[in-house]
């Protein structure tokens, strides 16, 4: 836990420190985005070198296939009204400035 605090603070001095550099604030975006790509190959890697999760794989990825169209159906169910109630014409802000001129 303490190496990964220093990690972040020390990168966080550094961000400051270099921060009107812009190519230096692009590279370090790249760089940033190949060390998730990096950590998700790893975590993939890992995952399959193990006999006991890749046994399951079936039944929990049906389960996941599950829960995530259940979340995606309440998120849709239960902003659906929240979207009708803000964005109905005349009843937003902006809608009744637009309206009345």
């Amino acid at each position: 836990m303490e190496n990964v605090l220093f990690f972040l603070s020390t990168g966080l001095v550094a961000g400051f420190l270099l921060r009107n550099r812009t190519h230096l604030l692009k590279a370090s975006d790249h760089a940033a985005s190949w060390a998730v790509y990096l950590l998700l190959f790893f975590l993939g890697a890992s995952t399959g070198l193990q006999p006991e999760i890749l046994s399951m794989a079936g039944t929990t990825g049906f389960f996941a296939l599950v829960l995530s169209l259940a979340a995606t159906a309440g998120s849709i169910i239960l902003v659906w009204p929240l979207y009708h109630f803000l964005f109905r014409t005349g009843s937003h802000p902006r809608t009744q400035k637009a309206d009345n001129g």
